[in-house]
């Protein structure tokens, strides 16, 4: 993943429209899980106890194919959707902190996302072990202020 950093072009400065919406619809809580609310309906017929904990449930929901909004420069909009979900997070809650994971494989790029809870994790600890790019972050972090100056 560091290398994809290193290789950002940084010429993305909005989000497009669709993936600005889905943050601006704000959060909806469900079974003690943080949700988008843009997302919270995608898959009605699922419930937590088809998850092992709610980590799962929540980056099952919370799961965005930036492949699927944008032609190019992924980790660029992965970074911008990121930096925006963070600051629409810390309005909504500034106790609790959400953390986000990209995923890059050969068939695009993932954005998965939820709360930070004791003894639950998406990812194992060693990243390395991952065949694709990984990254995690936490929404104290804000990644496009260093990296990408955003308008």
């Amino acid at each position: 993943m560091s290398d994809l950093i290193n290789d950002m072009s940084c010429k993305t400065k909005s989000l497009p429209a669709d993936l600005s919406n889905y943050i601006s619809m704000g959060f909806c809580k469900r079974n003690g899980c943080q949700l988008l609310s843009a997302l919270s309906n995608k898959h009605v017929n699922v419930d937590l106890k088809n998850f092992p904990d709610k980590t799962g449930y929540e980056c099952f929901f919370n799961s965005v194919h930036i492949d699927d909004y944008v032609e190019s420069n992924y980790l660029d909009n992965a970074f911008l959707f990121i930096d925006e979900l963070f600051k629409a997070w810390r309005q909504h809650d500034k106790n609790e902190l959400l953390n986000a994971i990209v995923s890059k494989d050969e068939f695009g790029l993932v954005v998965k996302f939820h709360l930070e809870r004791i003894g639950e994790s998406w990812a194992s600890d060693n990243l390395e072990k991952y065949e694709e790019a990984i990254l995690i972050v936490d929404s104290t972090i804000p990644l496009c202020q260093d990296r990408c100056r955003v308008n």
